[in-house]
């Protein structure tokens, strides 16, 4: 038995470590130029090269315990990845919305409307179902691409399974009013980590719908009463001038006051705006909750940020894609890669002499559908 005179002495603290990622601002502008030079003189192929030196570039700048990531990914897969994308999904959607369709209001033959009515449905079921698939697959070409003092990563599991699951949550989340999101995202996050492996070790989530629905109800609540307030106070202030532009005579007439009151009827939209900066807000709480509960071995992880960071985070990423069009991405992983530097704490120990190589090498194309459908862009909970 346990002396109670003598006090109990406190278990060592595991030992932390964060990923450091040293690359610049500086370095990336010369060759985000190049890339989209070549790009566009390359009608778009040269894409795919871009994304692996990218990768390997801001890979080879990321270190854990001192130690360099390496990407092993090559050009060419992600470009037959993308062509057979192409080929299963682009050019069914091709046939039936230009050739088809234009054929039956020419001819409108019943059989003929029957099989386009049969198609229109089965793209409207295929496309979200190819989305989750599409980003489960991408997934799988990343990790086993990436590898750490020689060890590459691994995701297990099937992509067309976990579409299946996917559209299976999603219908539930619709019948049950959106509440049933934070299970539906839970579950898929177990799915897509207790599926990934670090050579012979594999990852573990236990994460549950129960710790995210707290951030879900703020976001259900918080979105309807934010919109409600700004349509009120902003619809307050431009009846307000438009009642001023009546009695000073800047407003004449029927068709100065008919647009003046179509432009009033448009204010209902402002309740669409908090929609996005709650969702900011509870994909921030998620990530948290997410990396809490995922563990490697004896591996922990967690993220130390606020909230607010996450948002404004966030909402830098959205402004680099807009104000560059969309092809300032190598800035966007960089902050990502520097956001993962500054706040994810890896915590635990684990003996990597006895992890052993992936058993696979993973698929032999790249991430075809995620590129058509822009399901995410790199690694991550």
């Amino acid at each position: 038995m346990s002396d109670p005179t003598v006090a109990p002495v406190d278990a060592p603290p595991s030992p932390q470590a964060r990923l450091s990622h040293d690359s610049t601002v500086a370095e990336l502008v010369p060759m985000h130029l190049k890339f989209l030079a070549l790009t566009l003189l390359t009608l778009g192929v040269y894409h795919f090269w871009a994304r692996t030196h990218a990768r390997r570039f801001l890979w080879s700048r990321t270190r854990l315990l001192d130690e360099p990531f390496v990407y092993l990914g090559r050009p060419v897969e992600l470009l037959v990845g993308f062509v057979v994308a192409m080929v299963l999904v682009v050019a069914p959607v091709v046939v039936l919305n230009v050739v088809l369709l234009p054929q039956a209001e020419g001819d409108p033959d019943a059989g003929l409307m029957a099989g386009i009515a049969a198609l229109s449905v089965v793209q409207a079921i295929a496309i979200p179902y190819l989305i989750f698939v599409g980003g489960y697959a991408a997934r799988r070409y990343r990790l086993s691409r990436t590898a750490w003092r020689g060890i590459r990563g691994r995701q297990a599991g099937s992509a067309w399974t976990y579409g299946l699951w996917g559209m299976l949550y999603a219908m539930v989340t619709g019948v049950t009013l959106l509440w049933f999101y934070p299970w539906q995202r839970a579950k898929l996050a177990r799915e897509r980590l207790q599926n990934a492996w670090f050579g012979s070790l594999k990852f573990d989530c236990d994460v549950e719908g129960r710790d995210l629905v707290g951030a879900f109800a703020i976001m259900w609540f918080g979105i309807p009463v934010l919109g409600m307030i700004l349509a009120l106070v902003v619809g307050g202030l431009f009846a307000g001038l438009v009642a001023g532009g009546v009695m000073s005579g800047e407003i004449e007439g029927e068709t100065d006051l008919n647009q003046a009151v179509w432009a009033l009827q448009l204010l209902p939209l402002l309740m669409y705006l908090p929609l996005g900066l709650f969702y900011i807000i509870y994909r921030g709480h998620e990530l948290r909750h997410v990396a809490k509960h995922t563990s490697f071995g004896e591996v922990r992880f967690e993220f130390t940020y606020g909230i607010w960071q996450y948002v404004g985070y966030a909402v830098g990423n959205i402004a680099i894609l807009l104000l560059t069009l969309a092809t300032g991405w190598i800035y966007v992983q960089r902050r990502q890669l520097k956001f993962w530097e500054r706040f994810l704490v890896v915590s635990g120990d684990i003996d990597f002499a006895a992890v052993g190589q992936a058993a696979d090498t993973g698929p032999r194309t790249g991430e075809g559908l995620a590129e058509l459908f822009d399901t995410g862009f790199e690694i991550g909970f």
